[in-house]
């Protein structure tokens, strides 16, 4: 049946709400039903409260004493004005160590805190552990986002260096050994006769024709200095783009295992097995806690 009702709503008119006439339109919205109640109900709300205030004043006892009229006045200004207190002599430290008991303890931090030149010196504060985009994604939340984001950085660059070679990126040179068999061969070793390549292209690590074959074919080159110019300029940004997407995958990395280490934290509460923490969480490294093996029943 329901089935049918909806096929006989098909064909119907559809219905609009009335708007404001244009004749009528410096008298700005035009008023529906729900403006109304919304309208009568703060109405009533206000004059309900102005009830209770007038009761409350109808029924206070002029003799009636309380200790906050001793410490406050009216002014000249008919307005009622709290009395300014003495300064309190004691800070909070102070009143929290204000037994004679605790003593001991505040001789016992005191020598903790001054070293052996005798002078007080503060306490360096310990270092922040979060970075400003670990704080914007702090809420655990954020940890499938994060995830997703996560996943896009890793496949734009493995597509990066896909079209990317690193021939020229390495810290370290490459190195190509040959041996021979005598320290005669040594001495004598050609690597332009050995390789079969032009003296201008045996510092390659990577494509290196031969000789052969540099006269059967021809060597397709770059048509003038500004396009090879050009070419570096955009292998460079390629590899300065694949630079700052590695950087910015490993901080959503370590975002994502400081959102995992909070949500097993937060998942422990329940639990009378409390985590263990073993190193303390840095910048670019989330902490390490150990938690104890609970049986199953």
């Amino acid at each position: 049946m329901s089935s049918l009702k909806r096929s006989a709503k098909v064909g119907q008119r559809t219905h609009r709400e009335r708007s404001q006439p244009e004749a009528r339109a410096h008298l700005g919205h035009l008023e529906k039903r729900k403006d109304y109640l919304q309208r009568a109900k703060d109405y009533n709300e206000k004059k309900e409260k102005l009830r209770k205030l007038k009761r409350e004043a109808l029924d206070r006892n002029p003799d009636e004493f309380h200790f906050h009229m001793v410490r406050s006045r009216i002014a000249e200004d008919g307005m009622h004005h709290e009395l300014t207190p003495e300064p309190d002599e004691d800070t909070k430290l102070q009143k929290k160590l204000a037994d004679v008991k605790d003593l001991k303890y505040v001789r016992h931090r005191l020598n903790i805190e001054n070293k052996e030149d005798g002078m007080h010196h503060e306490l360096t504060p310990e270092p922040d552990e979060d970075t400003k985009l670990q704080k914007k994604l702090a809420d655990v939340k954020d940890l499938k986002y994060v995830r997703h984001r996560l996943n896009i950085e890793n496949k734009k660059i493995e597509k990066l260096k896909a079209t990317l070679h690193f021939a020229d990126l390495g810290v370290g040179s490459n190195q190509h050994t040959i041996f021979v068999d005598t320290e005669e061969e040594a001495k004598k070793f050609d690597p332009i006769q050995y390789f079969d390549t032009p003296q201008q292209l045996i510092d390659r690590r990577y494509n290196r024709p031969r000789t052969s074959t540099l006269k059967k074919h021809s060597v397709m080159n770059a048509l003038s200095k500004a396009d090879v110019q050009m070419a570096d300029r955009e292998r460079r940004a390629q590899y300065k783009e694949l630079l700052k997407r590695m950087q910015r995958a490993n901080e959503l990395r370590v975002v994502v295992e400081k959102l995992e280490v909070r949500k097993n934290i937060a998942d422990s509460k329940k639990s009378e097995l409390r985590p263990k923490q073993l190193c303390k969480g840095e910048p670019m490294k989330a902490r390490v806690f150990k938690w104890t093996y609970e049986r199953k029943k």
